[in-house]
Parts: C-alpha cells; structure tokens; sequence
C-alpha cells in the first residue's frame, strides 16, 4: 500500500472539526514503490476504500495526501456508513475539492 495509517487515538468522541484535524495528520505516503504506483494510476481507476463513513474527513484527507504526491482519487466506498447527528440536514459526503 502506497498510503499508511499512522497511530493515533479513536476518534469517535471527536466533534467534526477536530476528526478533520486528526485525519489531515493521520496519513504518511511509503516513498518505496511510490513512483510505480503514481505510474500505475495514470492507467487505472483509484478507489479508496474505508470500514466506515461518519463525517467523510479520513476520506478526504486520505484523497489530499495521494494527490499531493501525483495519485489523483476517482471513487471512494466505504463498508458502512453511521447516521448524521444533527437530523435535518441531509446526508452530505466532505469531498476533498477534487
């Protein structure tokens, strides 16, 4: 795997803003076979795959630390998915800007 999970804590007592800040410094790209997967990419669909969606920030920063290093993001899916705490306001993926 071209993108590692570094440790950290669990997360799900976390409010939304500070689940983005702990998932922007929760991935570290693995410089072996970097280059070769950036190759590979070019040629293939990339689909990152998470256990599940609660507010779409592990995605998203996932997505943003494989772009900054040439891999670009075309899907991601997700095994499940928890329910919004705040009923009313719909169901919204955070999506990286890509």
């Amino acid at each position: 795997a071209t993108l590692r999970a570094r440790p950290r804590a669990d997360s799900t007592s976390l409010d939304a803003s500070r689940r983005a800040e702990a998932a922007r410094a929760a991935f570290a790209v693995r410089r072996a076979g970097l280059a070769h997967t950036a190759r590979a990419a070019t040629h293939a669909s990339v689909v990152l795959v998470d256990d599940v969606i609660t507010t779409g920030v592990t995605l998203a920063a996932a997505a943003d630390v494989l772009a900054q290093n040439g891999i670009q993001v075309d899907a991601c899916v997700a095994v499940a998915a928890t329910r919004r705490r705040h009923p009313g306001r719909g169901v919204r993926l955070i999506t990286s800007g890509h």
